[in-house]
């Protein structure tokens, strides 16, 4: 009898031994499985957890993605910067190389024709200072000299507070008269135009560069001139700043208080510069996509300055003959968002997507 009970203990001793280890064994793959597994959202990325399911903001069943290769035993959650794969080459990505552009930038603002007793009467008086003191300096007479020199500095002073430049000035002393075309356009071969530019526009604008008129009220045409001046001071009710600009008529056609839209052309030199479209802003960031010498592209982070033509100045995270992405760059920026979420261990309790 004690026997058999002995018997009875082994064998069932035998068979639960057994089965212990047969679902040991049947464990480690799953939980291998369900390590190695991440289930995210087609729709919102940024939700990810370990397990199947639904995604509660759209309610669409989560994906299964493999775990990346790059993600070790022993190297915890550290990965390197994400890559796309090379399938999106093939889904209409181009390429440009960095390189140096030489960009100019337009600057448009609205323009009178102007209509100037008040410039006209300042710069007839200072001619007339300057002759009057050209003949005393014949004289012997020193008192005179002085008083005549002291009128003249104080009438250029007043015409440097009117905006005229000191070359300006001495070209109106050189000048065998008056400026007509400020008090009557139409009756001389050159006009004078007055462009109101805006406070953020006036570290663009500098004497010297070119300038097209076209008045309103000539519809197709144009008039060529040049930046002569600006006002040294700030409108305080509009935020603008005055601009004066000679341009030719030779027709003579202009007439005074015309209304016309003026475009200032403004050169900004030799710069590094990529196309607008070729960095992608998210509002904190400003990324571009670099090519790698594996033909894949690489997300960096870049600063770009002033913008031209379609293409923008990079300050920072590009060198020239860097090749980047110019096209496909939100399905580059997706996959490279989607690879980071993905590799990242999910959140307890599978709510990363509700921070």
């Amino acid at each position: 009898m004690n026997r058999n009970v002995w018997v009875a203990v082994v064998v069932l001793g035998a068979l639960g031994a057994g089965y212990w280890v047969g679902v040991r064994r049947d464990e480690k793959p799953a939980a291998a499985s369900r390590a190695a597994s991440r289930y995210y959202c087609p729709m919102h990325p940024s939700y990810v957890q370990d397990r199947p399911g639904e995604c509660p903001i759209c309610h669409m069943s989560l994906v299964s993605a493999e775990a990346p290769e790059s993600v070790h035993e022993g190297h915890g959650d550290a990965t390197p910067a994400p890559e796309t794969g090379k399938i999106t080459q093939l889904l209409g990505v181009r390429t440009q190389t960095v390189e140096r552009r030489a960009l100019r930038t337009i600057v448009n603002a609205s323009a009178t024709v102007a209509h100037d007793p008040e410039l006209y009467t300042a710069i007839a008086e200072h001619q007339a200072v300057v002759k009057a003191r050209q003949r005393v300096l014949g004289s012997g007479d020193e008192e005179a000299k002085r008083r005549a020199g002291e009128l003249a500095a104080s009438s250029a002073l007043r015409l440097e507070h009117m905006g005229l430049t000191a070359d300006e000035i001495h070209d109106f002393e050189a000048a065998h008269g008056p400026v007509e075309e400020l008090l009557l356009p139409g009756h001389a071969l050159r006009a004078w135009v007055y462009v109101q530019i805006y406070e953020h526009e006036i570290g663009l604008v500098k004497p010297g560069q070119e300038v097209v008129i076209r008045p309103s009220g000539l519809p197709g045409e144009e008039f060529r001139g040049r930046v002569r001046a600006l006002d040294p001071v700030l409108d305080m009710q509009t935020r603008t700043l005055r601009v004066r600009v000679r341009v030719d008529d030779p027709g003579r056609k202009l007439r005074p208080e015309m209304f016309a839209n003026a475009e200032i052309r403004v050169p900004l030199g030799t710069l590094l510069a990529v196309p607008r479209e070729a960095v992608l802003d998210t509002g904190t960031r400003q990324v571009a996509f670099v090519q790698t010498e594996e033909g894949r592209f690489q997300a960096r982070d870049v600063r770009l300055g002033r913008e031209a033509a379609g293409y923008r100045e990079v300050l920072s995270g590009l060198k020239a003959g860097e090749r980047i992405a110019v096209s496909a760059n939100f399905l580059l920026d997706s996959e490279t968002k989607l690879k980071s979420r993905i590799q990242a261990p999910p959140a307890s309790g599978g709510h990363e997507g509700h921070r």
